[in-house]
């Protein structure tokens, strides 16, 4: 997952800002695990609820919401394809018996 130099002349801010989302939801997909250190230990989705970006400069701190995952619920695990339609494989005859 990369994204593209910035446009000459453009703030690094509004690069950011332009692919920071597809970053993030690229991420979001995958499963991490809760411990790094146990090898057996339960994978979770850790990217959710918000999207901020927060800039720090001399005299000023400001943050900027870029997105909410609607579907995301405090006290829920996060689930990145809720809503997201799923691709079923199959015969047409397993899919027709399947239903």
């Amino acid at each position: 997952m990369g994204i593209p130099s910035p446009q000459e002349g453009e703030f690094w801010q509004t690069h950011l800002s332009r692919h920071a989302l597809h970053v993030f939801e690229f991420f979001r997909r995958i499963p991490v695990p809760i411990d790094p250190d146990d090898a057996n230990t339960e994978r979770a989705h850790l990217i959710g609820g918000h999207l901020d970006m927060t800039i720090v400069a001399r005299g000023q701190v400001t943050v900027r919401r870029m997105h909410t995952w609607q579907e995301d619920k405090v006290g829920q695990k996060i689930d990145p394809f809720c809503g997201v339609a799923q691709i079923i494989y199959g015969s047409n005859t397993e899919l027709r018996a399947a239903a």
